[in-house]
């Protein structure tokens, strides 16, 4: 599943920033929503994203770009890894 994060504001040495990324991860569920949930929640557990300064008021956002079926996925494979990106508010 390839999933985007945006409006995350997080420490940065100069200050905090706006960050977005992708992120992909292997779930197994019974169908893609389930999947897509579940994939949610592992995020919301990472604490490289927990770490996020955002206002109560501009709260960040998770979802699902893209959900792929893999018949024969190893489930010892890693779940981790970012690409992240500066997020402005033309994005």
């Amino acid at each position: 599943m390839l999933l985007r994060g945006e409006n995350f504001w997080l420490p940065m040495e100069d200050g905090p920033k706006r960050m977005g990324f992708y992120t992909t991860r292997i779930i197994e569920a019974p169908d893609a929503e389930a999947a897509e949930l579940a994939a949610v929640e592992m995020l919301r557990g990472d604490e490289r994203l927990r770490g996020n300064v955002n206002d109560p008021s501009d709260s960040p956002v998770l979802h699902a770009e893209e959900v792929s079926e893999i018949a024969d996925a190893d489930p010892s494979l890693p779940n981790a890894g970012y690409a992240f990106f500066e997020h402005d508010e033309t994005q």
